[in-house]
């Protein structure tokens, strides 16, 4: 997980997305361009409230350029979770579909995906990081 500080100087028009929202660029003041960022739903607030308010927050991004935790020049941090029930029934679904013709590799990327999710937040959470829980949809 890459750590990324500064005051937020653009922030691109996003493109909305069943559980997140996707930034095209995101550059910090210090020159730093971050492409195509995705921001869970429940993170963006605390995204928009760093650049209006001229805050210096501190971004987590995790692996597929995934938002995962911010923390606000404030003090204040939060970080997206996912239950470890969802990765775990879709591992379990794509044990059942594999031996029908392969439907089960089309879960791959959910599912690890779904682990990514749970233990990049954990991983925050551990810091001191506020939960958020994960919300598709």
């Amino acid at each position: 997980m890459k750590k990324y500080t500064g005051n937020i100087a653009l922030l691109g028009n996003a493109v909305i997305d069943k559980s997140y929202f996707k930034y095209p660029v995101i550059e910090l003041s210090d020159g730093t361009l971050l492409q195509n960022i995705k921001v869970p739903k429940n993170l963006d607030n605390f995204l928009s409230r760093a650049f209006k308010m001229d805050l210096v927050p501190t971004l987590y991004v995790g692996c597929d350029n995934f938002l995962f935790g911010i923390e606000i020049g404030d003090g204040r941090k939060y970080c997206a979770t996912l239950s470890i029930i969802y990765p775990i029934l879709a591992l379990m679904c794509l044990i059942v579909l594999l031996p029908l013709f392969g439907l089960g590799l089309i879960l791959i990327k959910p599912t690890l995906a779904g682990f990514n999710i749970y233990f990049s937040g954990n991983e925050l959470a551990s810091q001191g990081f506020s939960k958020l829980p994960w919300r598709a949809g």
